[in-house]
C-alpha cells in the first residue's frame, strides 16, 4: 500500500488529491496514494480515444503535461518499481523506445 508525504493531502476513493507531488531535494521520493492512482491509471489498456484523458482529468485534475511529467519522473524512482514492477518496466520501455524514435 502506499504511503503519504507528510503535509500532502490524499484518499484515493472518495478523492481528495494533495497541493502537489514535487519533490524536493530536502526530501526523498515516497510513493503516495496520488502516485500510486496514476499507475492504477496507466495500468489498462484503454479501448476509447480519449477514455485515459478523461480519467486523468476527472481522477487527479491535472492537466496531462502536468500527468507525463509526474509519470515520467516516477519511472524513475525505485519505489515505483517496487510498487508495481511489471507496469513500470513495462512503461520504461515503451519510454525508451520513443525517445530512440526521435
Amino acid at each position: 500500500m502506499c504511503t503519504t508525504v507528510a503535509g500532502a493531502d490524499a484518499t484515493v476513493g472518495g478523492q481528495t488529491y494533495g497541493p502537489s507531488m514535487a519533490v524536493t531535494a530536502e526530501r526523498a521520493f515516497e510513493m503516495t496514494d496520488r502516485h500510486c492512482l496514476i499507475l492504477e491509471i496507466e495500468a489498462p489498456r484503454w479501448k476509447y480515444l480519449g477514455a485515459k484523458e478523461n480519467a486523468i482529468r476527472e481522477q487527479l485534475d491535472m492537466s496531462l503535461t502536468e500527468y507525463s511529467q509526474a509519470l515520467n519522473h516516477m519511472l524513475d524512482q525505485p519505489e515505483a518499481l517496487a510498487y508495481a514492477p511489471q507496469l513500470v518496466n513495462r512503461l520504461r520501455r515503451l519510454r525508451d523506445q520513443r525517445r530512440r524514435v526521435r
